[in-house]
């Protein structure tokens, strides 16, 4: 049975819309932070680096509390390699995509 702001998307990863609000509002703050508007000041761009970290921190130690509680033991090396799949092709666009701007 689906939560209230929350849907099923498999067995073992479920996807929070709240958490995602949070993340988008902490990294909202840490670009306006970087924007320089002149009239409008947000000097809250370290707090959103904070929360942005905090939420970072309670998806990934949920994510092992889950694997945990299914009899599965946690691998530090499955972990960065599962996080290395999903983060290296991003990484890999802005890498070429920086370079290809600074030419």
């Amino acid at each position: 049975m689906n939560q209230v702001g929350s849907t099923q998307t498999s067995e073992t990863t479920r996807f929070r819309q709240d958490i995602q609000l949070l993340r988008a509002i902490a990294i909202l703050f840490v670009v306006l932070n970087h924007i320089d508007l002149g009239f409008l000041s947000v000097p809250a761009g370290y707090r959103g680096v904070d929360v942005f970290f905090v939420v970072s921190g309670f998806v990934i130690m949920s994510s092992i509390l889950r694997q945990e509680s299914k009899g599965q033991s946690f691998s530090l090396l499955n972990f960065f390699r599962r996080r290395a799949q999903r983060l290296y092709p991003a990484f890999l666009v802005v890498i070429i995509g920086v370079s290809l701007f600074r030419l």
